[in-house]
């Protein structure tokens, strides 16, 4: 007879970890099944991109633990009248209490968010720009040591499975109607729950390949969206300004904040994120070298002459990092207009399987995205020359902000849930609509994608399943 756990979690990355670690022990025998380990399967993380010259910057060293290797830890919410609850199946004040549990658990000291925010709206006034909309980021150092994360969870008397590539769930009728889970090195898990909370796009692959679950699966993969980023304007100010408009505050105990003002375009109804970067740098760089892509050479081949060049080139934005990463502060007339753009739902963004069950991922930044983007920076140009002493901004055309455009590797709303408005993959509770005893968790269940970083927003849903799965009986 095999062992059946109460609770399969599929995926050790952020969200596994925290519902392996939060899930009732004496209510829950738990397994943790994870695809990474000692080898990298990483054709389950290559794109194929339609549209778009430099689309989804994958990562090519995936290892276990999925976004935990590659998160820089910046944290928001949605604002309460963002949280609309015939979309996100939720009310603001109860996400506001899942918000709370998350921020807890990333280790967020209430203190300094307060400090930090205190700080932030006094330079905003100082600036006149406290009467715009902005949203506070607070960055954390969440970089878990994955291993001693797991021998936390083996101590708890969770089960993990390491290098078990999840292909497919199956229902399992000679085991007291549990599921099994189904791996590349085909040895079968049993459990009676299953939880997936991996990445947006193998959460939705699994479900795709789970054909003898009878469930509609019209939805999954459907709409695989994003948050489209990058450097489309240049502001210069008439006068030097010592990090311009309150970007960044560093305080002394290594906590930064972050700040981004946000313009909402009312007719495709999309929120875009600004943020003004400080820079020494008067132009775009027509050459399209960055300090980031020369570093990367580099690491693989080693330094050249025209690599130094390129460094050469570059050393404002050498002198930017520098800034950045030490808290120190510089006088420039120069700043970046950076965009994080809402993206709308659309059936052109999607996750498929193709005829050889191979794993096909296209992801586009349309026209109407892109126009939006360009009316919301005109607008938000207008605002800045308002309160500020501008000598001029130049916005990107159009057709020059696809090539700068990118993905902010904020991949979502592949299982996304089924509310009042839309269908969907999972209903409110994050279960499989039509299915019992199956979840999903993380970032693919978002109803729509935001102009924000995900995994707050992804961790305080998580929460929310906790606790439903701790409080059943």
């Amino acid at each position: 007879m095999n062992k059946i756990y109460d609770i399969a979690i599929i995926g050790a990355g952020i969200n596994g970890i925290c519902i392996a670690k939060n899930l009732d022990k004496n209510k829950y025998q738990i397994c943790l099944i994870e695809t990474g380990g000692v080898e990298n399967l990483s054709n389950l993380h290559d794109y194929k991109i339609t549209g778009h010259p430099e689309g989804i910057k994958t990562v090519n060293d995936y290892k276990f633990g999925g976004g935990h290797n590659v998160w820089h830890g910046l944290l928001a919410r949605l604002s309460s009248d963002e949280i609309d609850e015939n979309i996100w199946c939720e009310t603001p004040e109860k996400m506001d209490q899942y918000y709370d549990q998350a921020e807890h658990y990333l280790g967020l000291d209430q203190k300094v968010k307060k400090e930090n925010e205190r700080l932030i709206l006094n330079d905003l006034k100082k600036s006149n720009l406290a009467e715009l909309e902005y949203k506070i980021f607070h960055q954390v150092d969440v970089n878990f040591n994955q291993y001693d994360e797991l021998n936390k969870i083996k101590i708890s008397g969770v089960h993990v499975f390491l290098n078990h590539s999840v292909v497919s769930l199956q229902g399992d009728s000679e085991n007291n109607g549990c599921y099994r889970v189904n791996s590349l090195n085909n040895i079968p898990i049993f459990a009676r729950k299953i939880i997936l909370s991996s990445n947006a796009i193998y959460n939705s692959i699994i479900l795709m390949r789970s054909n003898e679950i009878k469930f509609e699966n019209k939805n999954v993969g459907k709409f695989l969206s994003d948050h489209p980023m990058g450097v489309i304007a240049k502001i210069k100010f008439k006068n030097k300004h010592r990090f311009p408009i309150c970007l960044i505050r560093k305080k002394y105990n290594l906590n930064f904040a972050k700040i981004g003002f946000s313009i909402k375009d009312e007719e495709l109804d999309l929120l875009h994120t600004f943020y003004m970067v400080p820079t020494l740098e008067k132009k775009f760089n027509q050459a399209n070298t960055t300090i980031r892509k020369s570093l990367i050479k580099i690491r693989d081949s080693g330094l050249s002459f025209s690599l130094v060049m390129d460094i050469i080139k570059n050393i404002d934005m050498i002198l930017f990092v520098i800034s950045y990463k030490f808290g120190l502060m510089f006088k420039t007339k120069y700043a970046d207009l950076l965009v994080v753009s809402e993206q709308n739902l659309s059936e052109n963004n999607k996750v498929t399987l193709n005829e050889n069950q191979e794993v096909v991922k296209n992801w586009t930044i349309d026209d109407k995205l892109l126009e939006s983007i360009a009316n919301s920076a005109k607008q938000f140009s207008k605002l800045i020359n308002s309160k500020y002493s501008v000598d001029s901004i130049n916005i990107l055309p159009k057709v020059n902000m696809m090539h700068e455009l990118t993905s902010a590797a904020h991949l979502c709303c592949t299982t996304k849930m089924k509310n009042k408005s839309t269908d969907g993959v999972v209903d409110g509770n994050l279960e499989l609509v039509g299915v019992k005893n199956i979840f999903v968790a993380g970032a693919s269940v978002f109803p729509i994608a935001m102009s924000l970083n995900n995994t707050l927003t992804a961790l305080a849903l998580t929460f929310k399943l906790i606790n439903k799965l701790n409080s059943d009986n």
